[in-house]
């Protein structure tokens, strides 16, 4: 957590960040509430610097998942869905 709170610091190294805390989470899955923290905050990074596809593979995972974050991360993976359908009109 602490090498990816380094780079969210930075806004400049968002995406370096993003995908620090997305391999938090894939080394610990076991410990369910940090890899869930560590997941959501890549996927809100993400979302930040407008990579909606990448943020919505993380929600759709989390929604999927045993997590009591997978109602908030299906709310959002329907959001940037909406979103994402908006673009392609």
């Amino acid at each position: 957590l602490v090498l990816g709170m380094l780079y969210f610091k930075d806004k400049a190294e968002f995406e370096k960040a993003a995908l620090q805390f997305q391999n938090l989470s894939e080394l610990y899955p076991a410990n369910m509430v940090y890899a869930d923290k560590a997941r959501l905050r890549a996927a809100r990074l993400f979302e930040d610097i407008h990579k909606y596809k990448e943020a919505l593979k993380i929600y759709e995972a989390v929604a999927s998942s045993r997590s009591n974050q997978a109602d908030y991360a299906r709310e959002k993976a329907v959001k940037i869905k909406g979103h994402l359908e908006g673009k392609n009109r």
